[in-house]
């Protein structure tokens, strides 16, 4: 029994290993949300030939099934663990297989080729963690620095010693973002520059945040504590916390949605995320474009006037009157100097709140984090 095996089980159940032959070195694992992408994921690994060279590992959502034609280890979360909880217990499983190469591939990123694959799982054996480059559909090239981790990452098994697992604090999104932050930081990852992987880009921006707000309040919730972590290792995040508090509460005052300042006031109650109702929207979205695109704050400025935006690739239309709207805009802004200080005081609690928690998880202390997490996650 691997001594990951009790934290292991205190996250996931029905493991089944459906390997033949011998155990190759490589492991690509996989999260399963649903089964709608699988077809896409399971035509790109044929077309690169991975199934040839690596196992895999998928965990599923409970009440997931599907039947399998990889050489494949499946489990089931014991309890929604949200993506973060899933991607740090699939690398606890993959690690306590032993592979000496993991790589997390998320079912809807397209990498462009084998040849991207081969060099980054090269780098990976040689004992550092590599990423490709990633753009949406929409772009016709890769930015030079954007690069997300669970997209199509490769991690050598001495990575998790070092530098941890992926952390399942932030519960929904951000665990990419600081795992990312914190390889860099350690210098231990290569963004690989000749390759690139092809993932949508999607809820980037205020407007996309605010209308699917029970998908992206949740990310905006797991992000605030991303920045948490990473002020461990770079003081910088103290102030992008307080910074991003203000943007969000600005915006949540501009378009009256409490919901978004309880979850800034206290992002490790996952309550508040859990339980999003459907506050009414002052806005429409009419038409999304290209949604790798950032809304901005001049974008406020012509919905007034107007009653209608391009933001972002966005085309929003305001369905409040114009004066009240004005209201809303001027409150915001006089509210600013509250929520800057309620920024302050809230990253003086959160971070108590953070520290408690096991930071970062190695494989050492994997099963007291795994508990505390499991004890988040119960009401």
């Amino acid at each position: 029994m691997s001594p990951l095996t009790p934290a292991i089980d205190c996250l996931l159940e029905g493991i089944s290993d459906q390997r033949s032959g011998a155990q190759k070195q490589m492991v690509i694992f996989s999260p399963i949300g649903g089964l709608s992408q699988l077809p896409l994921f399971l035509s790109q690994v044929k077309r690169l030939g991975l199934d040839k060279d690596a196992d895999f590992i998928f965990i599923c959502r409970q009440g997931l099934k599907f039947a399998g034609e990889l050489p494949a280890v499946h489990a089931y979360e014991r309890m929604p663990l949200g993506s973060s909880g899933c991607f740090f217990a699939g690398q606890m499983l993959a690690y306590s297989l032993g592979y000496n190469v993991v790589v997390v591939a998320d079912l809807d990123a397209m990498l462009d080729s084998r040849e991207t694959f081969d060099a980054c799982a090269k780098i990976a054996a040689e004992g550092k963690a590599a990423v490709p480059l990633s753009k949406s559909p929409q772009e016709s090239h890769a930015l030079p620095n954007y690069a997300v981790v669970n997209q199509w990452g490769f991690f050598h098994r001495s990575i998790f010693e070092s530098a941890g697992f992926e952390i399942p604090y932030t519960h929904k999104g951000a665990e990419d973002f600081e795992f990312r932050q914190r390889l860099l930081h350690a210098r231990k990852l290569v963004l690989f520059q000749n390759g690139f992987v092809t993932h949508e880009k999607s809820g980037m921006g205020i407007y996309p945040k605010f209308a699917n707000r029970k998908k992206y309040f949740p990310y905006v919730a797991g992000l605030m504590k991303a920045y948490l972590f990473c002020s461990s290792y770079s003081p910088s995040f103290y102030l992008r916390y307080v910074a991003w508090h203000c943007y969000y509460a600005f915006f949540a005052d501009v378009f009256a949605q409490r919901q978004l300042l309880r979850l800034l006031a206290n992002p490790f109650d996952l309550r508040v995320s859990s339980n999003l109702g459907d506050e009414p929207t002052i806005f429409t979205l009419q038409k999304q474009g290209n949604a790798g695109t950032l809304s901005t704050m001049f974008s406020l400025v012509p919905l007034m006037l107007f009653k209608k935006a391009t933001a972002g690739g966005n085309e929003v239309g305001l369905s409040i009157s114009r004066p009240k709207f004005a209201f809303l805009l001027t409150r915001a802004t006089m509210l600013l100097p509250i929520r800057f200080a309620q920024g302050i005081f809230t990253l003086a609690a959160q971070k108590a709140k953070a520290s408690k928690l096991i930071f970062p998880i190695t494989p050492q202390n994997a099963q007291a984090a795994a508990e505390d997490y499991a004890s988040l996650l119960r009401p």
